[in-house]
């Protein structure tokens, strides 16, 4: 079957090689299959399984600079090196190849195989096949010896509690020295490695802005880069090519994985509150009703959370009802404020301004918010905060 251009290819997984493994590649392999043979294989290799998983032999070519039957015969060159297993599948005017990357022999293997070693010895001599034989059987003896390592002898006869104690908090004080794979999040560097062509995410098109606060919530919501990608691909818009930045950040708070191991908080922003309670990503319309509910009464964070808590207690459904959030938010502010806030001033343009309260359908009967109940409820957070 003749290989072409606009034939698609994918993996079937992805594989990483230790350094025995990487060693035999260079040494074993690297003699007898040809430079092409060899990129394309670490091509392969250090291609991430992202949501697009699959790209045409095209892009392939361009990558490795090489016409497509030089890469069909590099192809080859692998399989008859037991390095790759290929399979094809047949679509209507295309077809599909799958590339199972197989691991390298170890060196040891490699020697005993049948073909292999005496390719090797016909391409190179005896005395490279001599070197990596004696590097083998001077391991292999080392092994079988019998260790005569000194140990070390402690005696401390004047060691006391408050060296201990000492010791012990000198080394509570000194810095990890595991680095915090989030403390510099950079996801445009991330999508240029994988995705250098745009064909998962038109990078190009996003402002500074944006890159800095994909940048920030990645950090704060510890967000794996791999996860963050569909994450984008659901929050840039495919026409415009610009991030919608409340439907990302919600979800981000969705799937972040530190939000599913805290502890809900009065204190936490709403939407964060709700997802830890729910222990579930927030429907757009319940997001939409705790910004908007939040911002027209101007509650405060405390304020907004226990009236969502008490709406996934006690309604019937058990999530953030919009009707429940309303009804609590009108109980909370007194007829003045709600003057003011339906009502403004004429201006010398003599026109009323009239900002419109948050209209939701009916989805179920509504408790009734007990007003005493809520604000004992926020007395008592107060005071344990200045506790």
């Amino acid at each position: 079957m003749q290989l072409l251009g606009n034939d698609y290819y994918m993996l079937s997984s992805e594989k990483s090689l230790n350094s025995e493994q990487m060693n035999s590649l260079m040494n074993m392999y690297m003699p007898l299959v040809s430079p092409l043979a060899m990129c394309l294989y670490m091509t392969l290799l250090h291609q991430p399984l992202t949501t697009q998983s699959y790209d045409t032999h095209l892009h392939l070519c361009e990558r490795l600079q090489c016409t497509i039957t030089q890469l069909e015969e590099a192809r080859i060159e692998l399989e008859h090196f037991l390095l790759l297993k290929s399979y094809v599948k047949e679509v209507t005017d295309k077809n599909i190849y799958i590339y199972d990357l197989q691991y390298p022999l170890y060196i040891p293997e490699f020697l005993r195989h049948f073909t292999f070693a005496r390719l090797l010895l016909n391409k190179v001599g005896q005395d490279y096949i001599e070197r990596y034989s004696k590097d083998i059987t001077m391991i292999q003896d080392i092994e079988e010896c019998q260790e005569i390592t000194s140990q070390m002898k402690i005696s401390i006869t004047d060691w006391n509690s408050e060296k201990e104690e000492f010791i012990r908090q000198n080394i509570d004080n000194l810095p990890s020295d595991k680095k915090d794979p989030y403390a510099n999040y950079d996801m445009i560097t991330y999508l240029r490695r994988i995705d250098p062509n745009e064909f998962t995410i038109k990078r190009s098109k996003l402002t500074q802005n944006d890159i800095e606060y994909i940048d920030l919530l990645g950090a704060q919501y510890q967000i794996h880069k791999e996860e963050m990608v569909k994450i984008l691909h659901k929050t840039i818009n495919r026409t415009s090519g610009k991030l919608e930045k409340e439907k990302f950040a919600t979800q981000c708070i969705s799937h972040s994985p530190i939000l599913n191991k805290r502890q809900a908080n009065y204190s936490m922003e709403p939407i964060e509150y709700a997802t830890c309670l729910l222990e579930a990503p927030l429907k757009s319309e319940e997001v939409k009703a705790i910004r908007t509910i939040q911002a027209d009464y101007k509650l405060d964070n405390p304020t907004m959370n226990y009236i969502i808590e008490c709406s996934i207690e006690r309604t019937t459904s058990h999530r953030v009802v919009p009707n429940y959030l309303l009804t609590a938010a009108k109980n909370l502010i007194s007829p003045k404020m709600i003057e003011e806030k339906v009502t403004k001033k004429k201006s010398t343009k003599s026109y009323r301004r009239v900002e419109s309260i948050p209209n939701y359908e009916q989805e179920e009967e509504i408790d009734e918010v007990d007003l005493n109940e809520l604000q004992s409820k926020l007395e008592q957070f107060k005071k344990k905060r200045v506790m």
